[in-house]
């Protein structure tokens, strides 16, 4: 499977502190270019998501992509080297 610079890919993620489910099984698509927005009642998950897609709360399981590369495998300085190759494809999207 070919990755289009610029894509954010969650799969099947699932995140748990202690024994509460915070978010469960969530698979999510962003390409460049995409603009997309997570809408829930308070305590649905959304900041505990997006804690998760920047590294601050780990995935009970699925996996978070940034190009293709799952964000959790790399190490912190590769991760942030990661998030700046998308965030120059994706400003050029967005002027």
């Amino acid at each position: 499977m070919s990755v289009r610079p610029g894509t954010l890919d969650l799969r099947s993620v699932t995140v748990r502190t202690g024994a509460k489910t915070l978010v469960d099984n969530v698979s999510i698509s962003v390409s460049e270019g995409e603009m997309v927005g997570l809408l829930g009642p308070n305590g649905a998950g959304k900041s505990s998501l997006l804690r998760t897609v920047y590294r601050i709360n780990r995935p009970a399981s699925g996996t978070v992509l940034v190009n293709g590369e799952d964000a959790w495998r790399q190490p912190l300085n590769g991760w942030r080297a990661m998030w700046v190759r998308c965030f120059r494809i994706c400003r050029r999207s967005f002027p």
